[in-house]
């Protein structure tokens, strides 16, 4: 019933998996080992932990940090800013973007007379961000918000790959000792096609006419179904050259060929290859065929925010978010540093309260540790999903109050921080 029940667009063939279940499990079985290089071992990896402080040199190799820049907040401070080399970059980012979008032909000119009656345009606003790799990036992004429900957009859900599959993929790498790349779709959301009309203002730095305004063609970052087209086109583009799957996990496609075996695990525009070398490599190339443009990493120092770091002879791994906490110390870390240092994450048998709104006598934070309390929550979380599950329970308590936090949580959420 489950399964009928997601058979939805975004996993089409979850119904006909029902019948692949009724075959037998010995030819299932067989099927496994056939996709395995190397089965030897299996139980000797199952419980080890790596030493990590051998690779703590590694993981600070790989951190690189921009921490005296800051990032301008509208296109006019990035195009007039006061630093002529930051000045240059930023210019050159938003010329790039504009190339992006001339080259997939993302809208077209319009008269603003020729928009219908009862529509209106969808806001727009320049985003700039220095990467981790140093790359300098503006993005121009529609305000989703001033879309219309039902007008300028219908269908908007997106799947991404569960944090389960994450793990088993990367099991399957160690035992079975197959390769991995990353591999990162450029502009990704100017690939999807747009099923309805959508109109937007013209940008700052765009030469066009005060009369005039854009009709878009592709999806842009910043609408809300951008994320669903672009997931819908990559898709098909795979099934296109020989991949399956989307049975257990939507966002897991394979493809067995004389190359070897490919998966493919789909979290937005950032896809986890783990396979055969040959059979990665020409994936990536059909891929750049259908005319997406990639760009190739061989390590998984920053994947999903997680850094995964392997033995010499790729028999063990570590995972770990030194990205993410490094976030947090920045931001909370004055604010932790002096507290006391306990031996769990959280208060004992302590369970945090949701205030009922008829109790006024229950102090809550003011707005501006509100302000504070809600990412820092949020952050954490994302430490639970993927390297830090010892935290779950605290955190979960955390969650209830995201919209008003008592002193009590918020001093629990200090204390997990330390």
């Amino acid at each position: 019933r489950e399964l009928r029940r997601l058979g939805g667009w975004f996993n089409p063939d979850a119904s006909n998996r029902v019948d692949l279940s009724q075959k037998s499990r010995s030819s299932r079985s067989s099927a496994l080992t056939d996709d395995a290089d190397d089965q030897s071992g299996r139980d000797e990896v199952g419980n080890i932990l790596i030493d990590r402080g051998k690779l703590e040199f590694e993981m600070a190799m790989l951190e690189i940090e921009y921490e005296n820049i800051v990032e301008p907040k509208n296109f006019q401070e990035a195009w007039h800013h006061p630093d002529e080399y930051q000045r240059e970059k930023w210019r050159e980012a938003i010329r790039k973007e504009f190339r992006d979008m001339n080259a997939r032909k993302v809208w077209r000119k319009i008269p603003r007379r020729e928009i219908p009656p009862g529509r209106r345009c969808v806001k727009q606003k320049w985003v700039m961000k220095v990467k981790r790799n140093g790359i300098f990036r503006a993005r121009l992004v529609a305000c989703g918000y001033s879309q219309i429900p039902g007008v300028d957009f219908t269908e908007n859900y997106a799947p991404v790959i569960s944090d389960v599959t994450y793990r088993i993929m990367l099991i399957a790498e160690i035992v079975w000792k197959l390769s991995s790349k990353i591999v990162d779709v450029e502009t990704a959301f100017l690939h999807g096609d747009l099923e309805e009309e959508i109109y937007m203002d013209c940008p700052e730095g765009l030469d066009h006419d005060e009369s005039e305004c854009l009709l878009l063609l592709k999806t842009i970052y910043g609408l809300v179904q951008s994320a669903r087209q672009f997931f819908k086109k990559l898709v098909a583009c795979l099934k296109e050259i020989g991949f399956k799957g989307g049975y257990a996990d939507p966002c897991l496609m394979t493809k067995k060929s004389d190359l070897g075996i490919c998966y493919i695990a789909i979290y937005v525009d950032d896809c986890y290859c783990v396979g055969h070398e040959a059979a990665i490599d020409d994936t990536i190339k059909k891929i750049m065929a259908s005319g997406f443009e990639v760009k190739v990493e061989e390590s998984l120092a920053d994947y999903l925010s997680c850094n995964i770091l392997f033995n010499k002879d790729k028999t063990r791994a570590w995972l770990g978010q030194p990205h993410l906490i490094k976030s947090i110390e920045k931001k909370y870390g004055d604010a932790v540093t002096t507290l006391q240092k306990y031996r769990t994450p959280g208060t004992p048998g302590q369970g945090i309260v949701r205030p009922k709104k008829d109790e006024e006598s229950v102090p809550l934070v003011s707005p501006e540790d509100q302000a504070l309390y809600r990412p820092g929550v949020g952050m954490l979380l994302y430490l639970v999903k993927h390297s830090r599950p010892d935290i779950a329970n605290v955190v979960r308590e955390l969650s209830k109050v995201m919209d008003g936090a008592t002193p009590a949580a918020l001093k629990e959420m200090k204390r997990v921080m330390k």
